[in-house]
């Protein structure tokens, strides 16, 4: 039997040392990323650092992302223009491609092999994503690859931290991401 070839993208996690930092650009972004305080025994306390893991990373709805391209091809380019437009249509946000100075997602097809995202407001924070270099890597991603459907990598980007805002008559599932692979 031959093996698929898989092409998987992961959540580029914010080190331990900058989650309270992203916790407080994630408030800033949208305050529903205010961590759900739990219930706590009388006299007990909670640590800014397990707080801020509680946080969200949410972009705020509506809100419209800016968009870089820090190098790949044409083809590489338009792929991930398709793609992160049909994933829109089920998101409450916008992306505009190329521009401004300052995007929120940088994204590269030459960082490294793999493919990897910053998730959602974690993108703010330049400790760990510095400006000069992407949020978003899609390593894999080569002008042969064929994009089998809608949603592909991309939903593990910065835009799945606003699938909560979808919209309660169109939920995402695990089903809808079965056959939004990116194959050769």
């Amino acid at each position: 039997m031959e093996r698929p070839n898989l092409h998987l993208c992961i959540d580029r996690v914010v080190p331990m040392e900058h989650k309270i930092k992203a916790a407080e650009l994630a408030r800033k972004e949208n305050r529903n990323n205010e961590p759900k305080r739990p219930r706590l025994l009388a006299g007990a306390s909670i640590h800014p650092v397990k707080m801020a893991l509680l946080a969200g990373k949410k972009w705020q709805p509506g809100r419209t992302l800016t968009v870089a391209f820090l190098d790949g091809s044409k083809t590489q380019q338009a792929k991930v223009i398709e793609k992160a437009q049909e994933w829109c249509k089920y998101a409450n946000m916008k992306l505009r491609f190329n521009a401004g100075a300052s995007p929120e997602i940088r994204i590269s097809f030459q960082a490294d092999p793999g493919s990897w995202s910053a998730v959602g407001t974690d993108c703010f924070v330049t400790e760990a994503f510095p400006k000069d270099q992407p949020t978003m890597n899609f390593g894999w991603l080569t002008d042969d690859t064929r994009a089998a459907s809608a949603g592909t990598c991309l939903r593990c980007t910065p835009i799945s931290a606003a699938r909560p805002t979808i919209g309660p008559r169109r939920k995402l599932t695990s089903t809808s991401f079965r056959s939004t692979r990116w194959t050769n």
